[in-house]
């Protein structure tokens, strides 16, 4: 089974986010959604989310696209993450720095 991760707030789930949820699900067998709860405590330049995680949740684990999220508060624990969850394949957007 290759698994692949993909992580970011996705606040508001616009077209943009299914195409690319689609696209990264062409590649893997079980996609997990790493998403940070808010990222503008670390990194002041990034927006507040207007949702609570517990209303992202809801939104993405509706996706059929999505079989897995985890959430997680700091750059820190996502790298945790990434080094602890068997990954196949990590999806990045094109604005990732």
């Amino acid at each position: 089974m290759k698994i692949g991760v993909v992580a970011g707030s996705f606040d508001i789930i616009h077209v943009g986010y299914i195409h690319m949820f689609n696209e990264c699900k062409q590649h893997c067998d079980k996609l997990i959604v790493l998403l940070h709860s808010d990222p503008s405590v670390e990194r002041k330049e990034k927006l507040k989310p207007i949702h609570t995680v517990a209303e992202r949740k809801f939104i993405l684990s509706s996706l059929k696209q999505i079989d897995q999220i985890i959430s997680y508060k700091l750059e820190s624990e996502l790298l945790t993450l990434l080094k602890t969850i068997e990954i196949d394949v990590r999806f990045l957007g094109d604005d990732y720095k």
